[in-house]
């Protein structure tokens, strides 16, 4: 493609202009003397409640002779008429006196410029505007004026748009695939985030990318723009909240309140549309960088990756300033996206890994509960009291066999689930006190008010508390009541279970595999949502578990 730059003849910088408000044919004839009109920048002219004309002189020089066909593209937020040496050769909408005489065109024209005008030397190009159209809040009538050849011209929104298309193929094809994970994945909000991310970057191209894809009237303009801010205060948002959801990052209302301030305050206070987009993003990718260095120092998995793309991005937006849009910012929010997705990654991986461990370890310690309950001398001593019943009190020994019977039997069924509803562990535990109590000659009782009989609980864990304090605790005979109570506070569950201290048999020091199987069986149903603690208070052995639910 041959561009031919815009050189005025009388001295003056390239891009600029003489303009005139006012109206008068003959205006566009080459040899009309303008040299008392104003001078600006072509993006600088000035709006004006009338007409308002523009000439600029171009020299074609000796390339036109490479050139098929030459053609003159314009854009603006103006009906106009396109004059070459004083010739009419296009229009885009009609140019009027008012607003009821005008007729809205399109932001962007190209108009061919005939053969027989087309010849080497210097021309002038004269453009005669209405803007009574022009939507409220436009800074400027961004008009643009582009020479060169007529197909080159014609195939520029076709080359602009291709990049942005793959890049939008990508970014909605990674939306979808975190959408799936999300849905199958325990709903993770990490996932969600990035999926909604990456369809705000989707729609923020097609944003960006309309005025290729599509011609549109002037007076639309101003929406395109609008769209293109809020997005942007989009993008900016779910990609610091998406980084702080991952990283599970302390404060995150005072962080994510601060970047929607950050990002909405520029683009609601400042008049330019770019300075405006470029501060918001800015601010958002700074505290991007916050939140990811802040995970690289904790030592997060795949934090490295996150914050590599986030200051890929950062340096890249610093490179091209105001034209990050026009520029190297999809390719650059890419690298990002990529960080991101590895991060991501990574990170569920060590989850994975770790809630694997959680099961075997779970399954392990599941083995040995069993075993325990199993064990010889467990079911010769029980086997040896239910004999002797049998001879001396048939009742007795038929209520041992059959709790004794009810307490294995429900062990098997449950020791396999993740979650069983409260009162089958409530069933459990009284089966077991019941073997217990006949044998050692003590009413124990479980005393459950209040507790939800549908409360999800990890299999064995309460069984699991009230076997350890009988084990280890020398009761008299008599009776000893355990005590459970639950408390629902918000999303917060907490189980407590008191039982008397009696006799010299509790370990208050180690750990035995009691407790390491409980931790185990939280740890596996509900990951790093758990706490439990155990100690002695007023005479009691005091065992409170909580679980976060949501």
């Amino acid at each position: 493609m041959i561009l031919l730059s815009l050189l005025l003849l009388a001295g003056v910088p390239a891009d600029t202009v003489r303009y005139q408000v006012g109206d008068d044919v003959r205006w566009s004839e080459p040899a009309w003397d303008d040299s008392e009109w104003k001078r600006a920048f072509i993006r600088d002219v000035p709006d004006a409640p009338a007409i308002l004309w523009i000439r600029l002189d171009i020299d074609t020089g000796l390339d036109t002779e490479a050139v098929e066909t030459l053609g003159i593209g314009t854009a603006g937020l103006v009906a106009r008429e396109v004059y070459w040496d004083g010739v009419l050769i296009g229009q885009a909408g009609r140019v009027g006196t008012d607003a009821s005489s005008e007729h809205v065109g399109p932001l962007d024209a190209l108009h061919r410029i005939p053969d027989s005008l087309s010849m080497p030397g210097r021309h002038v190009v004269a453009l005669r505007m209405s803007s009574f159209h022009r939507p409220a809040g436009t800074s400027d009538l961004r008009l643009e004026v582009e020479v060169g050849d007529y197909t080159a011209l014609s195939a520029e929104p076709f080359r602009a748009v291709g990049l942005p298309l793959v890049f939008l193929g990508a970014f909605v094809l990674v939306a979808l695939y975190y959408l799936a994970l999300f849905a199958a994945d325990r709903r993770r909000l990490p996932y969600l985030l990035t999926a909604l991310l990456c369809i705000a970057v989707a729609a923020l191209l097609l944003a960006e990318g309309w005025r290729h894809f599509a011609v549109y009237p002037y007076d639309w303009h101003a929406v395109r723009l609008r769209t293109i801010e809020a997005l942007t205060c989009i993008v900016g948002f779910l990609l610091v909240g998406t980084f702080t959801s991952q990283f599970e990052v302390p404060k995150q209302a005072v962080i994510l309140a601060s970047t929607a301030a950050g990002v909405l305050a520029p683009v609601v206070f400042l008049s330019d549309h770019e300075t405006g987009t470029f501060a918001a993003f800015t601010w958002a990718l700074v505290f991007a960088a916050g939140v990811t260095a802040w995970a690289v120092w904790q030592e997060a998995a795949g934090a490295r990756w996150a914050f590599g793309g986030v200051l890929t991005c950062l340096v890249t937006l610093g490179i091209t300033q105001l034209d990050f849009m026009e520029g190297l910012f999809f390719p650059a929010f890419g690298v990002l996206l990529a960080g991101l997705l590895t991060s991501l990654g990574l990170q569920t991986r060590e989850a994975r890994r770790q809630h694997e461990h959680a099961l075997a370890s779970a399954a392990r310690l599941e083995a040995e509960l069993l075993k325990k309950q199993l064990q010889p001398h467990f079911l010769m001593n029980t086997l040896t009291s239910i004999m002797e019943w049998v001879e001396t009190d048939p009742q007795t020994g038929a209520r041992a066999l059959e709790a004794a019977a009810g307490e294995l039997r429900t062990l098997s069924e449950v020791s396999g689930e993740s979650l069983i509803p409260m009162r089958r562990e409530l069933a459990l535990c009284r089966a077991h006190l019941d073997v217990m109590g006949l044998r050692r000659g003590i009413s124990f009782t479980l005393d459950d008010a209040g507790v939800n009989p549908e409360t999800p609980i990890p299999p064995a864990v309460l069984h699991t508390l009230v076997e350890n304090a009988v084990t280890h605790n020398a009761y008299p005979p008599g009776s000893v009541v355990f005590t459970l109570r639950e408390i629902v506070t918000g999303t917060s569950r907490m189980l407590t279970l008191r039982t008397p201290l009696a006799g010299t048999r509790r370990r208050t020091r180690a750990e035995g595999g009691g407790l390491r199987y409980v931790r185990a069986r939280l740890e596996e149903s509900t990951p790093g949502r758990w706490s439990l603690s155990a100690g002695k208070k007023n005479g009691e052995w005091v065992t409170s578990i909580t679980w976060i639910t949501s």
